[in-house]
């Protein structure tokens, strides 16, 4: 491995926060693929939320350095001092996980000299509602990307289409949209269901339909509830696991004022995620929007059957072939039965899903995926 610059240069990254999410599990990813290549001690992480959060440990234990630096929409006091910050180190690269809110970091990165700057956009949409004032800032944040940037990346063209309308007649390599990189390894662990099942407090005689993602709005919970509803009337066996934060907290009341405490489970994040894919029956994302879905994919890659919504975001993560287990975001009845005739079928839904996992693994390898970013941080590996 080498770089373009010298054996002191350092990279900076920045995330919202640390906890867990599909932008942070990335670059935990990332850092480690760098550290291999030799970067051990020289990547900084700047946590925007000013805290370190659940993950900053595996960060430093993976050889990155947490910098927790609180910056605001109207910060001049948190830009002053990620400036100063920025301008101490010897960076050749900064990169941004937080879409159009990179705006004004990017712009102080070029201030401070950092040669290379880069937005990873994460979202398909703006995560905020639509009011005046919030479309003011972000068309103010959203010029200062473009103008600062000197590489803008996606895990989806969805992302671009509407962050960056134009970009597909604008490919002067500025643009370019890189696939997740996920270790197909981790998710092909060997448990003992039975066991895992005892510890989740579900009965080995149920089927166990999966959501593991976050309470958020893009991540549809209500329709899951809706689904689950359907379901627990036509069939007694099939119950319900989602996991994620701030899923307990957000949907107990609506579970219990459904009726659905025997058929719903509530649970809050997990660090034994590849354990719980691999107990489940069938996996149900019908999430409004996406980046790019890393819960859909690790589920694939633990050979879990699936049904998700049809978005962009998830035709593009998919192949053609397995669209039909795609369907409109909030068609609850529909999905309902889908999920039953997964259930239903296991055989012939293991046999596709063996499929999917063989193809995930050649369209996800991290090798190729991360070694995308390498020339966008001004890495050549060798």
């Amino acid at each position: 491995m080498s770089d373009s610059c010298t054996s002191q240069s350092r990279l900076l990254f920045a995330v919202s926060s640390l906890d867990v999410g599909g932008a942070e599990r990335y670059l935990l990813r990332l850092v480690r693929f760098l550290v291999d290549r030799g970067w051990r001690d020289r990547i900084d992480v700047v946590c925007k939320s000013g805290r370190r959060g659940v993950l900053a440990e595996d960060y430093e234990a993976s050889g990155a350095r947490v910098i927790p630096i609180k910056q605001g929409y109207f910060d001049p006091a948190g830009w002053w001092k990620l400036r100063r910050f920025m301008s101490r180190g010897r960076y050749q690269a900064y990169c941004d996980f937080t879409d159009d809110f990179a705006g004004i970091p990017l712009t102080l990165a070029a201030l401070t000299g950092i040669p290379r700057r880069i937005s990873f956009y994460r979202h398909s949409k703006n995560p905020f509602p639509n009011d005046p004032l919030r479309l003011l800032y972000w068309k103010i944040v959203h010029r200062l990307t473009l103008a600062s940037a000197t590489s803008l990346l996606s895990n989806s063209a969805a992302a671009f289409d509407f962050f960056c309308r134009g970009w597909r007649a604008n490919q002067n390599g500025r643009y370019e949209v890189i696939r997740n990189g996920i270790e197909s390894k981790d998710f092909q662990v060997q448990i003992d269901r039975d066991v895992q099942r005892q510890k989740l407090g579900i009965s080995k005689e149920k089927l166990i339909i999966g959501h593991l993602a976050r309470y958020d709005q893009s991540k549809n919970h209500p329709t899951i509830l809706k689904v689950a509803k359907l379901i627990s009337q036509k069939r007694k066996n099939i119950v319900f696991l989602l996991c994620g934060r701030d899923v307990t907290k957000k949907l107990l009341q609506s579970v219990t004022n459904m009726g659905l405490q025997d058929v719903v489970y509530l649970s809050e994040a997990r660090s034994d995620v590849p354990q719980v894919l691999k107990c489940l029956d069938a996996f149900y994302f019908p999430s409004l929007w996406e980046g790019q879905p890393n819960a859909l994919l690790e589920a694939i890659l633990a050979g879990v059957p699936f049904i998700a919504s049809n978005i962009a975001p998830h035709r593009e993560a998919v192949p053609p072939w397995a669209y039909d287990r795609l369907v409109p975001t909030c068609d609850a009845e529909l999905a309902a039965n889908r999920l039953i005739t997964v259930l239903d079928h296991p055989e012939q839904e293991q046999q596709l899903a063996e499929q999917m996992t063989v193809w995930a693994k050649e369209a996800y390898d991290p090798d190729r995926c991360f070694g995308a970013v390498l020339p966008h941080l001004g890495i050549v590996d060798k």
